[in-house]
């Protein structure tokens, strides 16, 4: 096999690639010779991204859908908000792929490998040496976005697992004014246990069927659970498939792991930009992405930018371990928390961009006594 010369590696293209190579092509002070690896054959559209616009970005200009109100469901009561400040912003993959594949494409000297698989990464005196399916490749910067297993092991984590339809009713069935963030009125015994709606439109919508739990499930437990969560809110309805996504994320607040060799460079789930308490990772990713060309342009490296706050991170770890060892009082602490906090202070809060105030005004949220258990027992945790 031959080997090709590069500036730059970036190891797998999905959104935390696409996204830094975007970044990279755009903002650079100068080319850079450039390949993403990819495993996959094809872009399709296999998810979608949403966030609250507290920021701009790169890709704001994609989202088809916006909305100002949103509620949490459970036991019957709907907890409804709105915001005059910010809107939770639909990104469809396909917009996605679409517009970073026609900046890659024109971008002289870019190349992307599909159905390529990486292997080991290899130090070497001027850079480094990266085995593929294709042949090796030699640049200066290597960034991995391939998935890490956990440190503790899969079973000892956490992890938020879903399969979303996009869905066309025979009439009218949905609110296109109001996103469901969760509705906990739904069957416990498998996890936590919420569903995710978007409405597109009176008539079409992602319906997702989300679990919190340390495993998985058989693949068609999810779409059971679409089909009786249907029957229950829409009776009157009948809806046909227009397509599938789904995926599972790890809710861990432990330290990322460096890259085995040094001066390899995690990003994307790797390197901490999911919000371990929601799974959000859309608006971090952009922002450590342009934070990273801004370093290569001022210093030639590029060391990982942290996506939150030790705060942040320390309030992620004392929620996730309440979680984990109270899971039967997580829908209401959910539905607290989105009915006791102001909504710009929680938007905040959940996009990692909160003030002081906003901190303080979610911690009133949550029973203060468990919490406060929850921190002692972590406390040489949250130290190191």
């Amino acid at each position: 096999m031959t080997t090709t010369a590069y500036d730059i590696c970036i190891l797998g293209a999905g959104c935390s690639g696409l996204s830094l190579a975007v970044h990279l092509i755009e903002r650079s002070r100068r080319p850079v010779r450039m390949v993403l690896v990819e495993p996959r054959t094809a872009y399709t559209r296999d998810r979608t991204w949403c966030a609250w616009d507290v920021s701009e970005h790169r890709f704001e200009h994609l989202a088809s859908h916006r909305w100002s109100r949103w509620c949490v469901r459970l036991a019957g009561d709907d907890s409804v908000h709105h915001s005059n400040c910010y809107r939770y912003c639909h990104i469809a993959a396909d917009a996605f792929y679409t517009e970073a594949l026609r900046i890659l494409g024109a971008a002289p000297g870019c190349d992307l490998w599909l159905n390529t698989e990486a292997g080991d990464i290899g130090k070497e005196p001027d850079g480094f040496r990266v085995q593929t399916s294709r042949g090796a490749i030699r640049c200066r910067h290597v960034f991995d976005s391939r998935p890490v297993p956990p440190r503790d092991g899969t079973a000892a984590v956490l992890w938020q697992h879903f399969v979303g339809l996009r869905l066309r009713a025979d009439g009218d069935a949905f609110d296109p004014s109001t996103v469901t963030l969760m509705d906990f009125d739904v069957p416990q015994d498998d996890g936590i246990h919420f569903f995710y709606l978007l409405p597109y439109s009176p008539r079409e919508a992602l319906v997702e069927a989300t679990f919190i739990s340390h495993g998985t499930h058989h693949p068609e437990r999810y779409e059971r659970a679409i089909e009786s969560y249907l029957r229950t809110r829409f009776p009157q309805h009948s809806f046909a498939k227009l397509g599938k996504e789904m995926g599972r994320i790890p809710m861990t607040a432990r330290r990322p792991e460096a890259a085995g060799v040094p001066g390899v460079v995690r990003i994307g789930t790797p390197a901490g930009m999911v919000k371990p308490s929601t799974g959000y990772a859309f608006q971090a990713i952009q922002r450590s992405s342009e934070t990273m060309v801004e370093q290569l342009n001022a210093l030639g490296v590029i060391g990982l930018p942290s996506a939150r706050s030790h705060v942040a991170t320390a309030m992620d770890r004392v929620f996730l371990s309440f979680l984990q060892r109270h899971p039967d009082r997580a829908p209401q602490v959910f539905f607290d928390l989105f009915q006791n906090v102001a909504p710009d202070r929680l938007i905040r809060f959940l996009s990692d961009t909160p003030t002081a105030a906003d901190y303080l005004s979610v911690v009133s949220a949550m029973p203060t006594l468990p919490f406060l258990k929850e921190a002692a027992r972590l406390t040489p945790v949250l130290n190191s």
